[in-house]
């Protein structure tokens, strides 16, 4: 039987555009860009593991509300000895006055609607499908 983590993912617009943040070069999956988030511990809500994850990843960041569930996504291949990760994303509303990000990530960007072909497409190798659907289902909803 196949064991599965779940991750919360967090789509935080700000002025019609959406924040990602790219791994750095000491993690897996190096270059590659995300949503804010990580996976829950044993006893967390989906709210409290996002509010906690966000609050590492970012720093700076207040007023944290978790809001709609945007999209459910599968990863296609395990992640740690057998075990595969489901990734759930959310709606979440913050106050960022400036993105400070933890060792975990070497950059960010955030993404209008009008720059997100182009991004998509120029960063194409780095950026998994279920973070391309919950951005692109976030920014269609404004």
């Amino acid at each position: 039987m196949k064991s599965f983590y779940v991750g919360v993912k967090g789509i935080i617009l700000n002025d019609d555009k959406v924040l990602l943040l790219q791994r750095s070069k000491s993690e897996r999956q190096d270059r590659f860009w995300d949503a804010p988030g990580g996976r829950m511990q044993d006893t967390e809500s989906f709210e409290e593991a996002l509010t906690r994850e966000l609050a590492e990843e970012i720093g700076n960041i207040k007023g944290i509300t978790v809001t709609d569930l945007l999209h459910v996504y599968r990863l296609p291949k395990d992640v740690e000895h057998e075990h595969g990760l489901i990734l759930v994303f959310f709606r979440v509303h913050a106050t960022i006055s400036d993105v400070i990000l933890s060792e975990e990530h070497d950059a960010y960007r955030w993404v209008s609607r009008d720059e997100l072909a182009s991004f998509f497409d120029t960063e194409a190798l780095y950026i998994n499908d279920g973070v391309k659907q919950a951005v692109q289902l976030a920014l269609n909803q404004i």
